[in-house]
């Protein structure tokens, strides 16, 4: 004989769930957070905007897919909108982690889940989107007032989508989570750590599990082995190591000519149009390969490299 859940019962699950999304998290979807992960959602819980500087593999979109999932079942006729400086980085990211936590899950969620959507019913959804147009972002206000806004690379999304982003976060639970790789010291992800009404978070290759004891301890994580890698080939002072080892923003030189931020667009391009060739989206989709690229080295230990 089937049980019947009271409502009151329902709303002591959900009071309790969103005190604890650290517990939910590992009693729905069966997933474990280390310590700082367990801090950001804690964090999105409690204030309106939370910026993530990372470095490479610390699984900062895992974090993101379940903060996604925890929202949006937690809140009944809440709103996450997800978003990223591509299309494929929305899909093959964020969305590609939430697709297994959702289909894996220990209890079962529900929803109807598509690609880069995951519908509850009307007006209770989440939703990935990659766009140059602000509009889509205009007119999204949810009925309850929960809504999540999630960006992933942070740091390449364009300032009129930030712009749009800023008009949807005005009702008193709005919520912000912004997530990346400190590649640029400027633009407004890199503001977000210079403001006081954000909680702030920087994430070392040293503050991962992985690397704390050198042994593979959370499968997919940064590694010791990586970091000692990266500091022989790239040199601790150098603003790749700082971005994707010490999760820090580079510092600027007298001997930087391209800024690290726009190597990242460049091959974030590249992987897009390598994308479209792939699946048949444009049969010229490279091009011609006909260039030649020299980047001259000056002093320390920089090489010239010609490609």
């Amino acid at each position: 004989m089937s049980q019947i859940i009271t409502k009151q019962q329902i709303n002591n699950i959900l009071s309790t769930s969103r005190k604890n999304p650290d517990l939910w998290m590992r009693s729905f979807l069966g997933v474990e957070f280390w310590e700082k992960q367990v801090k950001i959602s804690e964090s999105v819980r409690d204030n309106k905007k939370t910026a993530v500087a990372s470095c490479h593999g610390s699984g900062k979109s895992f974090s993101a897919a379940a903060i996604t999932l925890h929202f949006l079942f937690c809140y009944p006729g809440s709103i996450v909108l997800t978003t990223a400086p591509s299309f494929r980085q929305v899909k093959k990211i964020l969305w590609q982690e939430l697709r297994y936590m959702h289909r894996n899950a220990k209890v079962k969620l529900g929803g109807v889940l598509l690609g880069t959507e995951l519908k509850v019913d009307d007006g209770w959804y989440a939703v990935g989107i990659a766009t140059n147009d602000s509009n889509r972002f205009q007119g999204i206000h949810p009925r309850t007032g929960y809504i999540l806004v999630v960006i992933d690379e942070a740091s390449g999304v364009k300032q009129e989508i930030w712009t749009a982003i800023e008009g949807i976060l005005t009702t008193e639970n709005s919520r912000l989570l912004a997530i990346g790789n400190p590649t640029e010291a400027s633009g407004n992800f890199y503001e977000l750590f210079r403001s006081k009404d954000v909680e702030k978070f920087h994430i070392s290759a040293f503050d991962l599990p992985n690397v704390k004891q050198k042994a593979n301890v959370i499968k997919g994580l940064t590694t010791w082995e990586w970091v000692e890698d990266k500091k022989k080939r790239w040199g601790e002072h150098s603003p790749v190591y700082q971005s994707r080892v010490l999760g820090l923003f580079p510092k600027t030189s007298s001997h930087q000519v391209i800024p690290l931020s726009w190597v990242e667009k460049a091959i974030e391009r590249w992987l897009v149009k390598v994308d479209k060739l792939k699946f048949g989206e444009h049969q010229n989709a490279l091009g011609p390969i006909s260039a030649a690229g020299l980047d001259v080295s000056d002093g320390g230990a920089d090489r010239t490299i010609l490609v």
